[in-house]
C-alpha cells in the first residue's frame, strides 16, 4: 500500500525534529552550550574585562614599532633654550611669537601643551589674541581630581579647541576623573 505524499512529508519532519531533540541531549552539545553560557555570562558581568584588557595590551606590545611620522613636528623647551634666553618660565610674549612663526608655516593643527590660565611675564594680550585668532590651536586644561583642583584652559578659548592632560588614574589603572571643574563640560561624556 502506497503512503500519500502529505503523510510522507509529515513523517520525515517528525523524524528530523526527533533526531534534533535527541542530539541536543548529547554530552558534547550540552558541554558546548554550558561553556558558551558561562563565558557570555562572565563577560556580561565584567569578570573577563581584566583578562581581555591585559591580552589586548600584550598584543599591542607585540606589534612592530613604527617609524616616526615626518609630518609631525614637536617643538619643546629644553634646558639649553632656558639658558640661552635666560627666561623661566617662558613668557606669554615668547609663546605668542613662537605660535605666530608656527602658524605662518600653515599647519593643519597646533597643540599647545602649556598651562596658560594665568599671565606669565609680558605679552598676555598678544598671546590671547593669537589663541583667539586661530582655530588651529588647541590648548589644554588639567582635569581636577579629589586631591588636585586642576588647571583652567587659557581664557577665551572655545570649548572645541581645548584638550586635557594629566588624566588621573586609580590604583586599578582606570581613569577616575570627575571631568568638569576647569575643563569644558563637553568632556563629561568621558567619565561614563
Amino acid at each position: 500500500m502506497a503512503v500519500p505524499p502529505e503523510q510522507t512529508s509529515a513523517v520525515s519532519w517528525q523524524k528530523i525534529v526527533a533526531n534534533g531533540l535527541e542530539r541536543l541531549g548529547h554530552p558534547i552539545v550540552m558541554a558546548t552550550a554550558a561553556a558558551a553560557a558561562l563565558v557570555l555570562g562572565g563577560r556580561a558581568l565584567g569578570l573577563l574585562q581584566g583578562a581581555e584588557l591585559a591580552t589586548y595590551d600584550q598584543l599591542l606590545r607585540l606589534r612592530p614599532s613604527e617609524a616616526p611620522d615626518d609630518r609631525l613636528l614637536v617643538v619643546g623647551i629644553t634646558e639649553a633654550d632656558i639658558q640661552t634666553r635666560q627666561e623661566w618660565p617662558i613668557s606669554d610674549q615668547t609663546i605668542a611669537d613662537v605660535l605666530t612663526v608656527i602658524l605662518a608655516a600653515e599647519p593643519v593643527a597646533v597643540g599647545l601643551d602649556l598651562f596658560r590660565d594665568v599671565p606669565i611675564g609680558p605679552g598676555r594680550e598678544a598671546l590671547l589674541e593669537t589663541l583667539a585668532s586661530s582655530p588651529l590651536i588647541v590648548g589644554v586644561c588639567k582635569v581636577s581630581s579629589a586631591d588636585n583642583a586642576g588647571v583652567a584652559p587659557p581664557p577665551g578659548m572655545p570649548a572645541e579647541q581645548i584638550g586635557f592632560s594629566d588624566l588621573p588614574v586609580d590604583s586599578g589603572g582606570d581613569f577616575t576623573a570627575e571631568l568638569g571643574g576647569h575643563c569644558p563640560p563637553s568632556f563629561r561624556y568621558l567619565s561614563g
